[in-house]
């Protein structure tokens, strides 16, 4: 899987986060690709299949897709910053207000 990702290095942006074209991608959509036995959940987004982040590290963190978390860097004023998994749910609920009502 991480040459897979090495391999990729270079490619254009998808800027319409959608799974179904070829030669561009967006982060969680890459992970998608290289690592297709996770099966992260797809989400119709104006008709089109996507992968989202968020919903990437929530079902890791829920136990919901089979990955485990590792790390959670994040960006700063100061250039970026890590914290635990407890913070980074935090965040994401604090950005999802609908997350804490379920």
């Amino acid at each position: 899987a991480l040459i897979d990702f090495f391999t990729e290095i270079g490619q254009p942006f998808d800027f319409h986060f959608d799974l179904a074209t070829e030669n561009t991608f967006y982060c969680s959509e890459l992970v998608n690709k290289v690592l297709p036995e996770l099966k992260m959940p797809v989400t119709l987004t104006y008709g089109r299949p996507s992968v989202w982040p968020d919903e990437m590290v929530t079902g890791a963190l829920l136990g919901e897709v089979p990955a485990r978390f590792q790390r959670y860097i994040f960006g700063n004023d100061g250039g970026w910053d890590h914290g635990n998994q407890w913070l980074m749910a935090a965040r994401i609920i604090d950005a999802w207000p609908s997350i804490g009502e379920l």
